[in-house]
């Protein structure tokens, strides 16, 4: 039979735990839908004055910023 202490109880299981975390990270990194991430990044849109990065889906001359309110011409922005 094993002679575990707590300290070695607590190390394992941080080891495991650490395990488990960066195994799901490297899963759900390498194997989402691509395809997906290249359809919204069409929409996103950067003001120009303010540097706020956002989602743009309407297809107007003029989108305005959520954070500084202004009005962007589409051909204004980055």
């Amino acid at each position: 039979m094993f002679k575990v202490d707590f300290c070695l109880a607590v190390a394992i299981f941080l080891i495991v735990d650490f395990l488990v975390v960066i195994s799901f990270w490297v899963f759900y990194t390498y194997h989402n839908d691509s395809e997906t991430d290249l359809q919204n990044s069409k929409y996103f849109r950067q003001c120009p004055y303010c540097c706020v990065v956002f989602f743009d889906y309407q297809k107007q001359a003029l989108c305005a910023c959520p954070q500084c309110k202004s009005l962007i011409d589409h051909n204004d922005l980055l």
